[in-house]
């Protein structure tokens, strides 16, 4: 019996670790699965030490101010890490944290490999030493990202994007699009806490210009419906949809307003004509700034080098703009010119699965190292 330790803290690598999980205990049933996930982790089987929702913060100053539970967190992973002694470890995303656990890891000898790469393509590429010295592999989900690592001496593999199997596209297509503005606000409470109310005042802009326009809003699992309504205008009648449905609701959808994060690219695959926001705290925005050196946040442009969807940071998120950059998006030309270049997001990314790749990976690795 081997065992691997997933370590999947965000929202979106919850997702995509859920899928492996799946797909190991259909295809492996003799590899223990273990570790740090979310509530959808902890549906497909993982054997949860502990939950990502002990670990939902972002930005600089978020960090800090959470720091001393952050440390107590990583400590207790550390002390069971030592325990099991897991087979290999695989870490999702959020490098911040689980690149301390990949050192630790490999002073236990404990082979360590990352899904969903760290973005040192886009800042931070001092940490390319850290990789090569402590991750055997990493699994890229941007076709772009290969080539960025191989050149610098890393083994890595695209492996595709796993929102391609978890998107039904032969369903979805059918689908006609309703006179619906869909509204995305994030999955962490400070993203709803900084970005709805501006949502909520675009909307409302938006509805004095076309009262005919409908809204719905895409609530995330962890997100209290308290916490929604505080923010969100009665005199909107908005439709709060759970995020199951979200699919079926983007590609329904006219337009829409969303928070920076991989729900760009969803929507970009559903051919949604999407206005992005984001906002952070004063301190982090400006440490972001000498860091970050892409020319776009919302990956769909960064994957087409073109700003197909309209991107409002920090002060320029404001309710006029974005509601401006929504009337100028469904002018009919704009509209018909963005909806086609969605359609080649798809093609780049390619055929190619990530789930059954990674776990074909892991049972080869398994089996060699046995032997």
């Amino acid at each position: 019996m081997s065992t691997i330790w997933i370590n999947a803290c965000e929202p979106s690598a919850d997702i995509y670790a859920s899928l492996l999980i799946k797909w190991l205990k259909k295809n492996a049933p003799n590899i223990d699965v273990v570790g740090m996930g979310g509530i959808y982790s902890r549906q497909a089987g993982l054997k949860t030490f502990f939950k990502a929702e002990e670990l939902s913060v972002m930005g600089f100053t978020e960090v800090i101010t959470n720091l001393p539970r952050i440390i107590k967190l990583l400590s207790h992973i550390k002390s069971k890490i030592k325990q099991v002694k897991p087979d290999l470890i695989l870490l999702l995303d959020a490098p911040d944290f689980n690149f301390r656990l990949a050192k630790y890891a490999d002073g236990l000898n404990i082979p360590v490999f990352y899904y969903i790469a760290p973005q040192l393509w886009a800042w931070r590429q001092g940490r390319v030493k850290f990789l090569k010295k402590y991750i055997k592999h990493i699994f890229c989900i941007f076709p772009f990202e290969e080539n960025f690592f191989h050149a610098k001496g890393i083994k890595t593999s695209y492996v595709g994007h796993p929102l391609l199997e978890l998107i039904d596209f032969p369903k979805l297509s059918v689908t006609k699009k309703s006179n619906t503005l869909l509204i995305l606000p994030g999955s962490r409470k400070q993203e709803i806490n900084s970005l709805l109310p501006i949502f909520n005042q675009t909307a409302l802009l938006l509805k004095e210009k076309h009262p005919n326009l409908n809204f719905k809003l895409i609530k995330a699992d962890n997100i209290s419906l308290n916490l929604i309504h505080k923010f969100l205008s009665p005199d909107l009648k908005c439709t709060i949809c759970p995020a199951k449905d979200r699919y079926k609701e983007m590609v329904s959808s006219k337009i829409a307003l969303a928070a920076s994060g991989t729900v760009t690219l969803e929507c970009a695959l559903m051919e949604l004509p999407t206005v992005i926001a984001y906002k952070l705290s004063p301190l982090t925005f400006q440490i972001g700034k000498l860091l970050v050196k892409v020319p776009a946040i919302g990956m769909p442009n960064l994957i087409l080098k073109e700003k197909i969807f309209p991107e409002f940071i920090q002060h320029q998120a404001t309710p006029e703009n974005l509601s401006q950059a929504v009337l100028q998006m469904l002018q009919p030309e704009q509209y018909q010119h963005i909806s086609l270049k969605t359609k080649q997001i798809k093609k780049i990314l390619g055929e190619k699965k990530a789930t059954s790749t990674i776990g074909q990976y892991i049972i080869k690795f398994l089996k060699n190292k046995r032997t």
